[in-house]
């Protein structure tokens, strides 16, 4: 909604917006246009997700929580890949330059350290020890 509403020059997302955006939403995945996982919108045929930079959103737009944990985990895995080993601690940066963000805030810090370790309980990285390594 947030995004929808910044590309329209809306600054405030009252109820008659939000209940518009529901609706036009609720009427795109009827309709087949996209299809919706959890609290995100997809293409009906991206069976994978590609990494985008948010680098040019607008700061209110601009947060971790509104990426979808499987673009997430795909940041993550492509990370881990990169290195032969590496702690997770380090692996927050650079997953989050992955995402266009300069710098981490301890929130952010929170926020992928979390994404890390449900990546290491799906089995989309391991954990060896106190390293995350790729699942081979």
């Amino acid at each position: 909604a947030r995004r929808i509403a910044d590309a329209n020059g809306v600054t405030k997302i009252g109820s008659r917006i939000r209940y518009t955006i529901n609706a036009a939403t609720d009427y795109a995945e009827n309709a087949g246009l996209i299809k919706r996982k959890g609290d995100f919108l997809w293409e009906p045929s991206m069976t994978v997700p590609y990494i985008r930079d948010r680098g040019g959103l607008s700061p209110s737009s601009k947060k971790l929580q509104f990426i979808a944990s499987e673009e997430m985990n795909l940041a993550i895995k492509k990370v881990v890949e990169g290195s032969i080993a590496i702690q997770p601690d380090a692996a927050v940066p650079l997953v989050a330059k992955m995402f266009g963000f300069a710098r981490v805030t301890e929130d952010m810090r929170g926020h992928v350290l979390g994404v890390i370790d449900e990546s290491v309980v799906s089995g989309v990285v391991v954990k060896d020890g106190e390293f995350l390594k790729a699942n081979q």
